[in-house]
């Protein structure tokens, strides 16, 4: 069953994006910002990504991934 959701204390500026963003689509705000937020919570946070990392124990350092990814892109 759908939810309704308000949003308190919302800026101006951020209000009136969201508006430009879905009248460019060509939907309402409301529809826009729904499947923005779907959107969102369709992909895990890094904070679960690590903490699923952790219970398999794998050891993903942050900057040692950076370097990884750096080395790779030097090599091409």
């Amino acid at each position: 069953m759908p939810r309704m959701l308000q949003v308190r204390n919302l800026p101006d500026d951020v209000h009136a994006r969201l508006k430009e963003r879905a009248a460019a689509e060509r939907m309402s705000l409301s529809d826009y910002v729904a499947r923005e937020l779907e959107r969102i919570v369709r992909y895990r946070s890094n904070a679960e990504v690590f903490a699923a990392a952790r219970e398999r124990r794998l050891d993903l350092d942050p900057r040692a991934i950076t370097d990884a990814v750096r080395a790779e892109r030097d090599g091409r």
